[in-house]
């Protein structure tokens, strides 16, 4: 009897010892090893109930959790799962969560079974495919001449916020499992599986070593978002800056071309009115030469300075000497009568007129 005792506390202490041993080997190491075990999950209200099935299905390590208080909650299950880390988790929903269709297809149809359930769903379901997490199982053969399938769907609606709330207390959900109808041939443990996508359960795996990862991802974008900004905002400061320079520039050009235009029109009036006295003196010069050139027995009538031109018109006893007289003055060029000479017979003198073109450097030579 002492014996018997002695080893079934033996079995008992190396059942311990290696199921420790396998907890702590990698997944695919401890897979080999026959360990099928999974983490089950079922929400209950304000309840959370995991237990660990073996792969016989047999239920162990039974846990719940009361969720009204979140912080507790949590620290029990980290505490529960600290040497269950690795095992899969799987979310058991009740009967009613999905539908359930039992197809009845082709042998050949299963090398492409994923591609014809997608298929299946929306012509034996009211749903769309992306719109639900699908699973299957093969529930026999028909003499390799037809495939008999139980075929689940579970609306993704559903299932999501569950799924946000397992994730928020540091569970991963791997999978669904869909209690079958009592009555229904039954798959191991009386589910059938409905493996989730990747993108289900990201946010638990970010948690789970990498939820820093997003952050820093976060930060970076932000600050490329930043730079992005930046650059074309100091492009248009340096184009303002360059636009306000050019601007100044064009500012003292014009202030220079502003001052040039006063001066020379102050120039211009200076000239004007230096003009106006040359010619002034020019003409007084003129007639004291024509005072001085011309005979006593000539007479001038009328006098008129066109420009650098004169028009001398009056009478004398000698017409045919003027000509000579004032070409040889230098005062005067091109001098020539511009209207045929008329003899007066009541006076006995001629009436001449005459144009010559005066000539300013003898003008004031002469003065």
């Amino acid at each position: 009897m002492a014996m018997q005792g002695q080893s079934n506390l033996l079995l008992k202490g190396l059942q311990w010892w290696w199921s420790g041993l396998r907890a702590c080997l990698p997944e695919h190491q401890a897979s080999k090893t026959g360990d099928r075990r999974h983490i089950r999950c079922m929400l209950n209200d304000d309840q959370l109930e995991l237990a660990l099935i073996t792969a016989a299905g047999v239920c162990k390590d039974h846990l719940t959790v009361d969720l009204d208080n979140q912080q507790m909650a949590a620290k029990q299950l980290r505490r529960w799962l600290k040497s269950r880390r690795r095992y899969p988790v799987a979310l058991l929903l009740p009967a009613g969560s999905g539908l359930v269709c039992d197809l009845k297809l082709p042998a050949t149809a299963a090398n492409d079974l994923d591609a014809i359930m997608a298929f299946e769903i929306e012509r034996q379901t009211p749903f769309q495919a992306d719109h639900v997490h699908t699973g299957y199982h093969i529930e026999k053969t028909d003499h390799g001449v037809a495939l008999m399938v139980k075929m689940a769907v579970v609306p993704i609606k559903l299932v999501a916020p569950m799924l946000r709330q397992l994730s928020g207390l540091g569970l991963d959900v791997n999978t669904l499992q869909l209690a079958l109808d009592p009555g229904t041939q039954r798959n191991a443990g009386g589910v059938i599986e409905i493996p989730l996508a990747p993108v289900d359960i990201s946010a638990t795996v970010a948690r789970s070593g990498r939820s820093g990862l997003n952050s820093w991802l976060l930060v970076l974008l932000a600050t490329l978002l930043l730079s992005l900004l930046y650059q074309p905002a100091r492009q248009y400061e340096a184009a303002t800056e360059d636009l306000a320079q050019a601007t100044e520039i064009v500012r003292k050009q014009a202030l220079v071309a502003k001052k040039l235009q006063l001066r020379n029109s102050v120039t211009s009036q200076r000239v004007r009115f230096l003009g106006s006295r040359l010619n002034h003196r020019l003409r007084l010069n003129v007639m004291e030469a024509l005072a001085r050139l011309l005979p006593d027995n000539t007479w001038l009538t009328d006098l008129e300075v066109q420009d650098d031109r004169i028009v001398l018109r009056g009478v004398t006893s000698a017409a045919a000497d003027l000509i000579a007289l004032l070409s040889a003055s230098g005062v005067f060029s091109d001098v020539r009568f511009s209207a045929p000479i008329m003899h007066d017979g009541d006076t006995g003198l001629d009436r001449f007129s005459l144009t010559a073109k005066i000539t300013p450097a003898g003008v004031l030579a002469d003065v």
